[in-house]
């Protein structure tokens, strides 16, 4: 992408970014949205050549067509044109061509998602696999002995971890491509960094998952395979969020602190416990309040 000079506006920098982020991964744009961005690079690369030509059609001429010096003559002082009027020039066409590719991207956007998806889960279904023929987070020395299929699915398990973390952004970008909300709380889209909660939600299936335990392997950065070989071990299914709606995944209540009676002991003698919240159902009446926005459709871009 090129590298320009004229201001941008942010978002539609921070779209191209995620378009071309996701062409890493073989999910192409439509066609026109490609030479849209072809042609607007082209435009915004344009120096100040017109003088340029005007002295080379003066001095050194091609031999077989005369060039037309007073159109080359009116095209150089056009371009002598103060700031400001090039400014307005600019903005006008940036803004239109913006507006265009935004919309000749639009309809292919739940495509584009749904292949990122699908590749996603592809390597999703080699982890789990690899995992489930044995521990990822094996010590290299216990893996010296093992059978051949263990010691290939304990590599093998490495590397497609490595894959889920390169693609996880792709996944993301895509769904932001798609209109799904992915911030909480103040910002834009293109500039807020995504909510954990929402990743997580978009990334797993945590459902019979003990809250606090699966929050704390998604935010796990340690081992050899990271928060996919925790989330597996907390009993959820990495997987693509399919569907318009992404409800966020929601932070463990705070622990609480009681005291309990010490049994066989006189009454009032007592020993203070922790007590997980997230271990009892939440009442039907007692709903857990949501943080606001929750992530989901975006009203607009």
């Amino acid at each position: 992408m090129a590298q320009y000079s004229l201001p941008l506006n942010p978002a539609f920098i921070e779209r191209r970014r995620r378009v071309q982020l996701l062409t890493e991964f073989g999910v192409q744009p439509p066609p026109a949205w490609t030479d849209l961005a072809a042609r607007l690079d082209a435009y915004l690369a344009i120096d100040d050549t017109a003088v340029t030509r005007l002295c080379d059609a003066i001095i050194n001429p091609p031999a077989k067509s005369l060039p037309d010096v007073a159109a080359l003559r009116a095209m150089a002082l056009a371009e002598q044109a103060g700031p400001q009027t090039v400014a307005v020039v600019n903005n006008t066409v940036v803004s239109r061509v913006q507006a265009e590719m935004v919309a000749v991207y639009e309809p292919a956007a739940a495509k584009n998602y749904a292949t990122m998806a699908d590749q996603f889960d592809a390597i999703a279904a080699d982890f789990t696999a690899a995992a489930a023929t044995v521990d990822p987070e094996t010590p290299p020395a216990a893996m010296v002995l093992a059978p051949d299929d263990h010691r290939t699915a304990w590599a093998d398990a490495e590397r497609h971890a490595h894959r889920l973390d390169q693609i996880l952004p792709a996944l993301a970008a895509a769904a932001q491509l798609a209109g799904t909300r992915l911030h909480t709380g103040d910002g834009s889209w293109f500039d807020a960094p995504a909510d954990p909660g929402a990743l997580l939600a978009l990334a797993l299936d945590p459902e019979g998952c003990q809250r606090r335990n699966l929050w704390g392997a998604w935010l796990l950065d340690t081992g050899r395979t990271r928060r996919w070989g925790a989330v597996l071990a907390a009993g959820a299914t990495i997987r693509a969020h399919r569907g318009d709606e992404l409800t966020r995944y929601r932070e463990p209540r705070p622990l609480e602190y009681r005291q309990e009676q010490i049994l066989g002991r006189p009454r009032g003698i007592v020993r203070q416990v922790t007590v997980d919240p997230e271990d009892e159902p939440v009442p039907a009446e007692e709903p857990v309040p949501s943080e606001e926005p929750t992530p989901g459709r975006l009203v607009s871009w």
